[in-house]
């Protein structure tokens, strides 16, 4: 696929996704096809946002993003996810069939997780908003570990070790 065709796939996943993605998007040094992998990645994830509820135990009491539809989620969500949330996630997609009738490989399952390190890393760290500060200041990807059989980076591996 060209930069063209890429160029396409991403302003579509853009417009149906929250302002602070688009921001994410424009970051400089992001190679369009990374960037249209994670859009689907969290297109993915934000639909999962909206059919999961809140409590397991209780699911009368709502879903974890009450949200109408992606573009409406609201960073609140994200930012106050229990890494619990994300493990079960992440599980979901090990063990549920996907529309190619498999699994998710642990590649792939992987290549979640890095581009929700990567969105979590931009809205706690990178964002510099109006007054100079990210957007919220929690990462909960900080406590998720890639899937055995895969590294981590050094950054990762840095910026998990300098928590407070």
């Amino acid at each position: 696929m060209d930069a063209k065709q890429y160029s396409k796939l991403i302003d579509k996943e853009l417009q149906n996704l929250p302002i602070y993605v688009f921001y994410y998007s424009q970051q400089p040094n992001l190679s369009l096809t990374t960037v249209y992998q994670y859009l689907t990645e969290y297109r993915r994830f934000f639909d999962w946002l909206r059919i999961t509820p809140a409590d397991v135990e209780n699911p009368s009491k709502g879903y974890i993003s009450n949200a109408k539809n992606n573009k409406d989620i609201q960073l609140s969500t994200l930012e106050h996810l229990q890494s619990a949330q994300i493990q079960m996630f992440l599980k979901e997609l090990s063990v549920k069939q996907n529309k190619q009738s498999t699994r998710d490989s642990k590649k792939t399952i992987n290549r979640t997780i890095n581009a929700l390190r990567s969105l979590f890393h931009y809205l706690t760290v990178t964002a510099d908003l109006k007054n100079g500060e990210p957007y919220f200041y929690r990462n909960v990807m900080l406590k998720i570990p890639l899937v055995k059989g895969s590294r981590e980076s050094i950054s990762y591996r840095n910026a998990k070790f300098s928590l407070p």
